[in-house]
């Protein structure tokens, strides 16, 4: 039997790259410096900087999800060149 190829790359390894590691620690610290020295309640100042902090971490995964589309895409729209 034939083997099928695969339309969409594989990806998923951010996980393994040291500017996502380095996103982690960020969060982490992130999340330890509003528990030690902000207000728990009543100050959006907690959410928005682990919600930045989180994002960060969030767009790498993102970012690789889409690279393993992008060649699929290339191949569908020969305009996206």
């Amino acid at each position: 039997m034939a083997e099928v190829p695969k339309i969409v790359l594989p990806h998923g390894g951010y996980r393994n790259l040291i500017v996502y590691r380095k996103s982690d620690v960020i969060y982490q610290g992130t999340v330890v410096f509003c528990r030690r020295f902000l207000p728990s309640h009543g100050d959006r100042t907690v959410d928005q900087m682990t919600q930045a902090a989180r994002s960060c971490m969030q767009n790498i995964a993102e970012g690789s999800a889409a690279e393993g589309n992008r060649d699929k895409t290339h191949q569908c729209c020969p305009c996206n060149t």
